[in-house]
């Protein structure tokens, strides 16, 4: 006891320190106890007797928890009840409802359109997860809902190692019901890809794809990997896949097993599941017949064409399946400084799935050269800014230019000079150069590959050379009249640019020979 303890009672109580010392040692403790009233003594037994009725009522509720606990399970996946597939619009816990995304997902495992996973949370609360069914006793169960419902997702999904899909990457529990695939689902060195699901240990229903699918092995329009699969619908096409693909499933476990029934797909070239088509399991259809099933979305109506510039939609296109897209209704590649951009697709014709086609960009040429040679060398070179490499056509360059002149000319290159006197002497005979001229133009265009050979038997150029340049050289024969109004424009043209092109002046009429 603290001595000031002492000092203080002896002042407030008025008494000597012998009688404080009297009450701590004689009356107080055990001694104090003993020497109670007779009633201070009752009360103490009643007390006593409180204490051995509540160790008694412990020891009975210890003897209950140890039998009861020999009947709790040790597994923990018979103590969750997935409800899941029980869900309606009226469930709003544990639900991801009616989400669209249109943004690109990228990640190492489990990428989903809409959500990662779908599992069991493992932690230290699991009353905020779960409603206990069964409180009045040891013998109780989880019940779970984890439903993704009437979600759609756009984005382009990649995994780098195993489970992308379209909405969900992996799924250990849950119901993934009424939801779309639209997006690429570019995995291409992961495992288990799907439209839906790229690994599903659960129920996906009612549900679709149509969308391009990449990955390593067990890749699925519908789930890369799966066990529920009920009423889907794909259109989809399997760009890389090692093994283990399925316009519906990559693997299921069993398909005849009752687990995956109702599914159809347009055939694109890829079997049902894993190389093989059911019927009523994952059953093939025309593309006609697939839409007749009245459960399709609109959106498998038309075929879409997105035209990207980077990450910008420059724009989109419409077209029916099988149709083509007219060349100009080709949108024009955006301009860039210092770049010329062209699309990497260019054949819009006979169209049978969605498409996205990419703006590529190259550094402008300052120089071009003419497709006309002469000892295999450009016969022209043109210096200016250029959005292509490919030879110029000079023919095509110069009828361009001459589409609004009110007498078009035409770029010739060869004709047949002789002299005045030779013409007046042997009409006949040049009559009949002509006609075999004329002839032989003929059979040179219709006949390449035999008259590069003749071209190079006489050692003109080589075979190989003459039969690759012959189409790109426009050989024509025009005469008579024809001939003097190309040629004499042609001839206008070179004097207005250098006159003494052409003698500095134009040749009189007489110049010209008619038959």
């Amino acid at each position: 006891m603290d001595p000031a303890v002492v000092q203080y009672i002896c002042n407030n109580e008025h008494i000597s320190v012998d009688e404080m010392l009297t009450i701590c040692n004689k009356k107080s403790g055990l001694l104090g106890i003993s020497g109670l009233s007779s009633d201070t003594n009752n009360n103490l037994q009643a007390l006593i007797n409180d204490i051995r009725a509540i160790t008694a009522q412990m020891n009975k509720i210890g003897q209950t928890l140890s039998g009861a606990s020999q009947n709790v399970t040790t597994d923990t996946d018979d103590l969750i009840n997935d409800v899941s597939d029980e869900d309606t619009e009226e469930d709003v816990e544990g639900k991801v409802t009616n989400c669209i995304n249109e943004g690109n997902v990228n990640a190492d495992i489990n990428a989903g359109g809409i959500t990662g996973a779908m599992a069991r949370e493992n932690d230290l609360d699991p009353e905020d997860d779960f409603t206990i069914d069964g409180s009045q006793s040891l013998n109780f169960t989880f019940k779970s809902r984890v439903v993704v419902r009437d979600c759609t997702n756009y984005g382009t999904v990649t995994a780098k190692k195993e489970n992308a899909g379209g909405i969900v990457g992996s799924m250990e529990m849950g119901s993934a019901i009424s939801c779309y695939g639209f997006g690429a689902v570019d995995a291409e060195d992961a495992k288990c890809v799907g439209g839906v699901a790229g690994s599903s240990k659960s129920i996906v229903r009612e549900s679709g794809a149509k969308c391009r699918l990449s990955g390593s092995k067990q890749v699925g329009g519908i789930v890369g990997s799966g066990k529920t699969v009920e009423n889907c619908r794909a259109m989809v096409v399997i760009d890389t896949a090692t093994e283990q693909m399925g316009a519906i499933a990559g693997y299921v476990e069993d398909p005849l097993g009752g687990d995956v029934t109702g599914n159809t797909f347009v055939d694109e070239g890829s079997a049902g599941i894993d190389g093989v088509s059911y019927a009523g399991i994952a059953e093939p259809m025309s593309y006609d017949d697939f839409l007749a099933q009245g459960d399709v979305p609109l959106a498998f109506s038309n075929l879409t064409l997105r035209f990207m510039d980077g990450a910008t939609l420059v724009a989109q296109c419409d077209v029916p399946y099988g149709g083509s897209l007219a060349d100009e209704d080709v949108p024009v590649v955006p301009a860039k400084e210092g770049s010329y951009g062209e699309w990497d697709t260019t054949d819009f014709s006979s169209i049978t799935f969605d498409m996205t086609i990419n703006a590529e960009y190259s550094q402008l040429n300052t120089t071009r050269e003419s497709s006309a040679e002469r000892d295999g060398r450009a016969i022209l070179l043109v210096e200016g800014t250029f959005a292509t490499t490919e030879a110029l056509d000079l023919t095509e360059e110069w009828d361009a230019l001459q589409a609004e002149a009110e007498a078009p000319s035409a770029l010739l290159t060869g004709v047949v000079v002789a002299r005045k006197s030779f013409v007046e002497e042997n009409p006949e005979a040049v009559a009949a150069f002509l006609d075999h001229y004329k002839a032989s133009v003929d059979y040179v265009n219709a006949n390449t590959a035999e008259a590069a050979q003749l071209v190079g038997q006489y050692d003109i150029v080589t075979a190989e050379v003459a039969e690759k340049a012959l189409p790109a050289c426009n050989i024509v024969y025009i005469d008579g009249e024809e001939m003097k109004e190309k040629l004499s424009g042609y001839l206008a043209v070179l004097l207005e640019q250098n006159p003494q092109s052409v003698g500095g002046q134009l040749p009189a009429d007489d110049f010209y020979y008619s038959r």
